[in-house]
């Protein structure tokens, strides 16, 4: 094995490695992993719950790396910081006129107590 070759393994490793413990911390902090948490601790199937939850989440960031690889070159990066600095935005605004009780009822569903809900029907 060439040093070139030793030096790229050993850099694709230690990027993998960083990016899995990136990750992981990450993600620990993320409401998505409360609510599994809770869900598998409230239901008693941890099992269950974590594959499904682990299922979900590939199903989800799969086809997203694949659009992402295959676009990336083709969309131009500054607009897209924006619209979606600009989504981001609109969604964190609606989210606190939302919790203040200034917006008016859109009659869209509700899922806020969908998981105690889940929760209270298993047991």
């Amino acid at each position: 094995m060439l040093r070139e070759d030793f030096d790229k393994d050993t850099r694709a490793r230690s990027g993998l490695f960083a990016a899995a413990v990136a990750f992981s911390v990450f993600e620990m902090l993320d409401k998505t992993q409360l609510a599994v948490v809770t869900l598998a601790g409230a239901s008693g199937a941890l099992l269950p719950v974590v594959l499904g939850a682990t299922v979900g989440i590939l199903l989800i960031t799969t086809p997203a790396l694949i659009l992402g690889k295959r676009f990336a070159n083709s969309i131009p990066a500054a607009p897209l910081r924006f619209v979606a600095s600009g989504l981001f935005l609109l969604v964190g605004l609606w989210t606190w006129a939302e919790a203040g009780g200034w917006m008016p009822d859109l009659g869209l569903p509700d899922f806020s107590g969908m998981l105690q809900r889940a929760v209270e029907n298993h047991q």
